[in-house]
């Protein structure tokens, strides 16, 4: 797991910008250039490549407004006394007010970045030293050898100076703030001036070309960008980084994302207790492995939030994708009613891109040869030989509801399992699907018969004492199903009376303009409550699940766009409440400045 220092929240990050932004460099704004926004994120020319993930998000304050509108009034709350908390903390403790000191020059995108850990090099100087112009050997720090100081990323903030003037007026009441400078030295003929606001951590500030503010929460972080900026390789210099984020271009973005995989893992695995020897051991780190990075951007619509995602391979690397975009009926097949699923194009492509990942860790029971043993000793059956050569289609995995009468309660909704493949050789695949009928009936007692649902002929697996019911059969298509769990079955038989396609909520969640598509993800976080403990998902704190709660649903639309890269269309569908409320007013200082603005202009104030 990734340590940071500050909240992962964006609006944090955000809120720590424009304390930092003050005193730290009026003096240099005399003759700076206007900025002009271009298509790639604020700071990407002088963010290391290096750098682990960045954050650019807008600056304009309608889209911070239209965001707190979304949630339920619980989660509005919660977010609005975060926010209230981050302005008096970095604003108006310290003297700011946004509306007076910060929005009159800040250009339209602030980008966040994190870079990997500070490193210190045999034979360098501290990076921590004061310098003179030019007494740093450009070629030292790359022939002496790294070695990391610290588990903890830093932190790199990058702002546009789109206003010099205003700028330069505005930070002049730095005076009467309560930063101070607590060192100034040189490096490589600019300027660094470290700060300290209120708490302990100190930052280190510089101005490239009067254009870009950079702030970074260690002097090694500035002199890495100082160097990037300098010549050192870039985020522009990433293969295929310009090309994905054209691809996700918008009109209008709220947040624009990038994470570099390769440098991601490395530090996963570093800061995880898996020994070096079992390295991808952890889903999250498995997730996008062999990719090179992922680029997204989001923007705020009328039903929530909105994320067009693209993940791409190395461009000179040898991998391609093994599959196409074959995706078609399987939400025509489920139920309207699914509170969960999953699809694909093809099951087996799948699992062949899963199992010819030599280095997944033998102790993650997702590992190819768990997978194997476990069902050869539940069964019998290979999933090499008996299952996978005739599950060359489309499948899907999905938790349906249904309604389940008891004596002591009446009626109850209960959910159950349904798992469809699209058999390539239905031959092969009857003959599979019946050593495992002899399997469950042997080995576990279950009974094992023939019978008809909605005319349709079916196989029932009843366990003992009739405490557990699994039907399999097959669908129109050669589509092969079994579903786990009471009455399951019937929403599938002869067909769903109004399917998952035709489910509005799942319509706004998958909505994308992706001709074709290798497959879905959806979830109805609104109705999964109504089941209750049914899954056995972890208990979230009280305070995330307000969030959670907040959520309606969210679906994920995945495609092949070309050999090298894949499509993510997400969608977070939340209720929306029109206007947002007013933030809780600031505690009242002797020793900060009075706003000479209403509360309603001013974006962290309403």
């Amino acid at each position: 797991m990734i340590k940071t220092r500050r909240p992962a929240l964006l609006l944090t990050l955000g809120a720590a910008i424009l304390l930092t932004v003050g005193g730290a460099a009026a003096y240099w704004w005399l003759s700076q250039r206007r900025i002009t926004p271009g298509e790639l994120p604020v700071g990407a020319a002088v963010i290391p490549q290096s750098a682990l993930m960045t954050f650019s998000f807008s600056t304009e304050e309608r889209q911070w407004q239209r965001l707190r509108e979304f949630g339920t009034p619980e989660s509005q709350a919660q977010l609005d006394q975060f926010l209230a908390d981050m302005r008096d903390r970095l604003l108006t403790d310290n003297g700011y007010i946004y509306q007076r000191d910060i929005r009159p020059w800040i250009g339209q995108e602030m980008t966040i970045a994190f870079l990997s850990p500070p490193v210190e090099r045999s034979g360098a100087p501290n990076s921590e030293a004061v310098e003179e112009e030019g007494s740093t050997p450009d070629g030292l720090d790359s022939e002496v050898p790294a070695v990391p100081t610290t588990r903890e990323q830093s932190m790199v903030l990058v702002m546009p100076i789109a206003n010099p003037v205003q700028a330069q007026r505005s930070l002049q009441r730095s005076n009467n703030t309560a930063l101070e400078t607590v060192a100034e030295r040189t490096y490589k003929g600019l300027e660094i001036r470290e700060v300290q606001g209120q708490s302990d951590q100190i930052y280190s500030t510089t101005v490239l070309d009067g254009e870009l503010l950079v702030m970074a929460t260690d002097g090694a972080a500035i002199e890495q960008v100082i160097d990037t900026h300098q010549g050192r390789a870039s985020l522009v210099d990433t293969p295929g980084y310009e090309q994905a984020l054209a691809q996700v271009e918008v009109a209008q973005p709220f947040l624009r994302f990038y994470l570099n995989i390769p440098a991601t893992q490395a530090l996963a695995l570093t800061n995880s207790p898996q020994p070096p020897s079992e390295p991808f051991a952890m889903p999250g780190v498995t997730l996008f492995r062999n990719q090179q990075g992922f680029a997204a951007a989001v923007t705020l619509e009328s039903e929530g939030l909105q994320l067009q995602g693209l993940a791409w391979l190395d461009p000179n690397g040898g991998d391609r994708h093994g599959s196409s975009n074959t995706a078609r009926r399987m939400p025509s097949l489920l139920p309207a009613q699914t509170l969960m699923m999953v699809s694909g194009g093809n099951l087996q492509q799948l699992w062949e891109d899963h199992s010819q990942q030599p280095t997944v860790s033998t102790q993650n029971p997702f590992h190819p040869q768990n997978l194997r043993s476990g069902l050869q000793s539940l069964t019998g059956l290979s999933l090499d030989e008996d299952l996978m050569p005739w599950m060359s289609g489309e499948f899907s995995l999905a938790l349906v509801p249904t309604t389940v009468s008891t004596e002591s309660s009446g009626a109850s909704l209960s959910a159950g399992l349904v798992l469809l493949v699209q058999a390539s050789d239905r031959r092969a695949a009857n003959q599979a699907l019946e050593k495992l009928d002899q399997a469950v009936s042997q080995r576990y007692g279950f009974r094992v018969g023939e019978a008809q649902l909605a005319g349709r002929p079916v196989i029932n697996w009843t366990s003992p004492f009739a405490a557990l019911t699994v039907t399999r059969g097959w669908l129109e298509g050669n589509v092969a199903f079994l579903a786990l769990g009471g009455p399951v079955a019937s929403t599938i038989l002869p067909s769903p009376g109004t399917s998952l396609s035709n489910n509005e909520r799942f319509q706004a969640a998958t909505a994308s303009d992706l001709t074709s598509n290798n497959g879905h993800f959806f979830v109805d976080f609104s109705r999964l409550s109504e089941i209750g403990n049914v899954l056995p998902l972890p208990q979230l704190p009280p305070s995330n699940q307000v969030f959670v709660s907040a959520i309606q649903a969210i679906g994920v639309t995945t495609a092949i766009q070309d050999e090298r890269s894949t499509r993510y269309d997400v969608h977070v569908l939340m209720p929306r409440t029109t206007p947002a409320r007013a933030l809780p007013e600031p505690s009242p200082r002797s020793d900060s400045p009075q706003s000479d603005l209403p509360p309603s202009e001013n974006p962290l104030s309403n």
